[in-house]
């Protein structure tokens, strides 16, 4: 296997210099290896690359050079010898990720029409690695980086998967993070022009929305039916049955689950149907006016209870959907909706004229839509304003620190939770929250986070330290 290094004059130095950066050193790495494989991957990670903005700067945000936009941990774009563009994944061989994908991409799962879960076209086994190995995906869209704007289109949606969720648990199969970056569309109708991989908004060259005849799409409505797809099974856990299951863990992107715990068991199914329950509950709120989605809505909160037994299975969410689906006309569906940031008449009426893009209004809309979401991996673009779950995660820290008796990932729970489960709590968000400030683009936001989280981590730094000489002093 032919391995390749980065040069030193292509690592990143500082955060706005859109060289390499840690990350993604292991894409060059593996570049001719991969290519061998039948798998070119993008310029920007050539080891020969030199970069096509050297000696002027990658002038950010835009406009950019197409090998100027950044890539994301574990996941690259790579184009196959017959011209298709694909997803690479680096995936952990300790965790079900690898046969749970291959077990939901074969024959006879994949001939049943519930099944949502995206396919594997391919695994690479990596030579002298018995710890990692490479997974080959198709290149698919962000849901959420186009605004909906009919009822039919939520409801496409959410029928698509209810009916995932359905299949996935009818095989002993928790997701464990059926949650909103995990939810994928096949776009190929809705851009026709293509689209950059690592940037929803952009064309396949870099070219942004906002650039003249840059980024045209459809809506959802015009080219339906839609195809959407669940990914990421790294959480993903294939039992010999459904009842009686206890595991432990903080999981996924949604951590507001009223039961989920570090040390405490809980049943890994009502998560499932809470994550995709809240993920639905914020849409349906969220778009304006939602009365074609009140009986959705009704489902979504019933999958919330606070109580996970009172919560319905998997099945009984398909077939409610299924249900409310017959029940919405064809009027009903094609009735437009509005995100809340643009349902005023002004908004309407420049967008209708064309002078204003929706996708800008939906842009702004999307900084704080999803901010109790915690993404597990840094996104550094998709949906833009994501740096607010950096602040909320402090915020919770923080709060933790200062009252440790208060269980403040769960805030709609009313149980006690130990002084114990909240420094192993600490322990694993701080460093989390680092990851994600050093590696933010905005200069200033940056520092600023990065101020916050110095305090906070001296204040836990000092509580370690008090807590430690109570333990020594209590062991006397």
């Amino acid at each position: 296997m032919r391995l390749s290094n980065v040069k030193e004059e292509n690592k990143t130095k500082t955060v706005s210099d859109a060289l390499i950066w840690p990350a993604e050193e292991l894409w060059v790495e593996y570049y001719y290896f991969l290519e061998e494989c039948g798998y070119t991957l993008r310029r920007r990670y050539h080891p020969d690359l030199i970069p096509s903005w050297r000696d002027k700067g990658p002038k950010p945000p835009y406009p950019r050079p197409e090998d100027a936009i950044l890539g994301l941990p574990r996941v690259v774009d790579a184009t196959c010898e017959d011209g298709r563009k694909v997803m690479l994944k680096h995936i952990s061989l300790a965790s079900q990720e690898l046969p749970i994908s291959n077990y939901v991409s074969t024959e006879p799962r994949t001939d049943d029409p519930r099944n949502r879960c995206i396919p594997i076209l391919d695994v690479i086994m990596i030579p002298a690695c018995d710890t990692h190995a490479i997974l080959v995906m198709p290149l698919l869209y962000e849901h959420s980086a186009l605004p909906f704007r009919h009822v039919g289109e939520l409801l496409e949606m959410t029928l698509q998967l209810a009916e995932c969720l359905e299949f996935l648990h009818d095989h002993n199969i928790a997701h464990r993070d059926f949650c909103y970056y995990n939810v994928m569309i096949d776009a190929w109708k809705l851009i026709p022009g293509g689209f950059h991989p690592l940037d929803p908004n952009c064309m396949p060259e870099g070219k942004h929305h906002e650039s003249p005849g840059g980024f045209k799409w459809r809506s959802q409505w015009s080219v339906r039916p839609n195809t959407y797809y669940v990914i990421d099974f790294g959480f993903s856990e294939k039992f010999d049955k459904t009842m009686g299951i206890r595991v432990t863990g903080i999981c996924g992107q949604d951590i507001s689950v009223p039961e989920m715990s570090l040390t405490v068991p809980y049943d890994p199914f009502p998560v499932d149907a809470y994550h995709l329950g809240n993920m639905l509950l914020k849409y349906y709120n969220d778009y304006t006016p939602n009365n074609g989605l009140s009986r959705l809505k009704d489902i979504a909160q019933k999958m919330t209870q606070v109580d996970p037994k009172a919560r319905p299975t998997a099945r009984e969410v398909a077939e409610d959907v299924r249900k409310a689906s017959k029940a919405i006309g064809f009027i009903s569906r094609s009735s437009r909706i509005w995100p809340t940031a643009d349902s005023s008449g002004l908004f309407k009426l420049l967008i209708r004229l064309g002078v204003m893009n929706p996708i800008r209004i939906f842009k702004i809309y999307s900084v704080t839509r999803f901010c109790s979401i915690r993404p597990r991996h840094y996104f550094d673009m998709a949906p833009p304003g994501y740096f607010s779950d950096v602040q909320l995660s402090i915020q919770r820290v923080t709060s933790a620190l200062k009252n440790p008796t208060s269980d403040v990932w769960n805030s709609t729970s009313n149980k006690s939770v130990s002084i114990t489960d909240i420094f192993i709590w600490v322990d694993m968000t701080l460093p989390e929250i680092e990851e994600r400030i050093n590696g933010m683009s905005d200069e200033k936001k940056r520092l600023t986070f990065a101020r916050d989280l110095a305090l906070v981590q001296s204040s836990y730094e000092r509580l370690t330290i008090l807590r430690d000489t109570s333990k020594r002093e209590g062991d006397n």
